[in-house]
C-alpha cells in the first residue's frame, strides 16, 4: 500500500525523509478530500432545503387553501422534478450506466455549453464497446473534473473535447484556450488545497491503470490527455 502511494507522488521510499514527506502529504490529501466531501454535502443540503424544502412548503400551503393555484401548483411540481433531476445527474448520470461512456460524455458536452458560455467542439467515437463500471466512471469523472477547472480557474471561451478507442486503447482528451497554468507548481500546490481537482484527475489516472498527460502554458492554454490500454469488458491492462 505505502509504495503505491510513493509511486502517485514520484517520491523515493529508501529515504526516510521522503517517506516522512511522502506520508505527510497524503495525511494532507486526506485533510483536503474530507473538507471536498463536506463541501458538496453542504451544497446537496442548501439545494434540498432551499430549493426542494421550500417548494414543498409552498405546495403544502396550497393544498391547504380552499381555493388552491393549480397553476402555480404545475408550475412549483415542474421546477421540483427539474431539481431533483439535476441533483440526481450530479451525483451520477444515469446514462452513463444506460448508455455508456461515448454518450455520457457527448451529454456532458452539451451541458457546458447549455449552462455556460463555453464553446464546445466534439469529437467522440460511438462504436466503443462497454466497460467496467470503474473504468467508464472514471473517464467520465475526469472530463467532468477538467470542465470544472475550466469554469474555475482558465477563463477559457473553447474547449475540444475528443475520446477514442483505437488497437484497444482508449484515448480521452480534454483541451482547452485559457490562460494556462505551470503545471509543476500547480502539482506541488495541490496536495496543499490549490488545486485538488488536478490531484483527483492524477488519482482517478492512476487507479485505471491510465497514463495521464498534463501539459499547459499561457500561449497554448491546458491540455488533459488520458491514455488506457483496454482488453475487454472489466479488463485493463
Amino acid at each position: 500500500m505505502v509504495p503505491s502511494v510513493f509511486y502517485r507522488f514520484g517520491i523515493s521510499n529508501r529515504n526516510p525523509k521522503n517517506r516522512d514527506d511522502a506520508l505527510e502529504k497524503l495525511a494532507q490529501l486526506s485533510k483536503n478530500l474530507m473538507e471536498k466531501q463536506e463541501e458538496e454535502r453542504r451544497y446537496f443540503a442548501k439545494e434540498l432545503h432551499d430549493e426542494i424544502g421550500q417548494g414543498l412548503t409552498l405546495l403544502k400551503i396550497q393544498h391547504q387553501l380552499p381555493e388552491p393555484d393549480i397553476e402555480l401548483i404545475n408550475h412549483v411540481l415542474n421546477e421540483l422534478l427539474e431539481s431533483v433531476r439535476n441533483l440526481s445527474l450530479n451525483l451520477r448520470p444515469s446514462i452513463l450506466d444506460d448508455m455508456g461512456v461515448s454518450v455520457a460524455l457527448g451529454w456532458l458536452a452539451e451541458r457546458q455549453v447549455k449552462f455556460s458560455t463555453l464553446n464546445v467542439e466534439t469529437k467522440i467515437q460511438t462504436d466503443v464497446p462497454r466497460m467496467s463500471e470503474k473504468l467508464e466512471i472514471s473517464i467520465f469523472r475526469i472530463a467532468q473534473e477538467a470542465f470544472t477547472n475550466i469554469h474555475k480557474y482558465a477563463k477559457a471561451t473553447k474547449v475540444k473535447l475528443e475520446f477514442t478507442f483505437v488497437d484497444n486503447t482508449i484515448t480521452l482528451s480534454v483541451i482547452d484556450d485559457g490562460i494556462g497554468f505551470d503545471v509543476g507548481s500547480k502539482l506541488n500546490f495541490a496536495i496543499k488545497s490549490q488545486s485538488l481537482g488536478l490531484v483527483s484527475i492524477r488519482e482517478r489516472a492512476f487507479t485505471i491503470n491510465g497514463k495521464l498527460q498534463l501539459n499547459s502554458s499561457p500561449e497554448t492554454g491546458t491540455s488533459i490527455k488520458l491514455v488506457v490500454p483496454f482488453v475487454g469488458r472489466g479488463n485493463v491492462v
